[in-house]
């Protein structure tokens, strides 16, 4: 598994011609199918327009670089952005706080956790000065969720509750 976050700013290369393509300016996701969709790439440009890989098509994400088999795999222009419609970017993600279904606020999402493509969980987080003392916190993303202004998840349990209860405590007051 890995954070999203650790994706961003990574350089993508060609196995075609061993050249960096660009790199990755911001995640797209499809939050119905819970998944990475598509990442933004950047070439450092002051014209830098949208282009796009498909997450897909991905041949590996490494630890230092992703790799892809050509540039002929990134679109741009009116396909780039018509892919881009529907999906959330990690940016706009980091602002929604994340509540239990009994209405409890756990947190503001900071990082989404991954397992290959797939959302594996949200990571937590109640502000700088609760991270000084604190590690985020992880909210798995298996059962039903529901995104819209906020993100709604429905049976969060609390880590070492073995399925018993639901968190009904906000990290925060713990």
């Amino acid at each position: 598994m890995r954070k999203a976050s650790d994706i961003l700013g990574m350089p993508v290369l060609s196995l075609e011609d061993g050249k960096q393509i660009g790199y990755i300016m911001e995640l797209l996701f499809d939050l119905d199918r819970r998944r990475l969709h598509a990442l933004q790439l950047g070439s450092g440009g002051i014209l830098d327009r949208t282009r796009l890989l498909v997450a897909d098509k991905l041949k590996e994400i490494g630890r230092d670089v992703l790799v892809i088999d050509g540039p002929h795999q990134v679109i741009s222009g009116r396909e780039a952005g018509s892919i881009r419609e529907g999906l959330h970017s990690m940016e706009k993600l980091k602002q929604k706080t994340v509540y239990t279904k009994s209405g409890n606020r756990l947190g503001t999402v900071q990082d989404i956790v991954l397992s290959g493509l797939d959302i594996e969980a949200l990571e937590l987080s109640e502000g700088l000065l609760y991270e000084l003392f604190h590690d985020p916190i992880q909210v798995p993303l298996s059962g039903p969720v529901v995104f819209g202004e906020g993100i709604m998840v429905g049976d969060y349990l609390q880590p070492g509750s073995e399925g018993k209860e639901e968190l009904e405590t906000p990290p925060g007051e713990r």
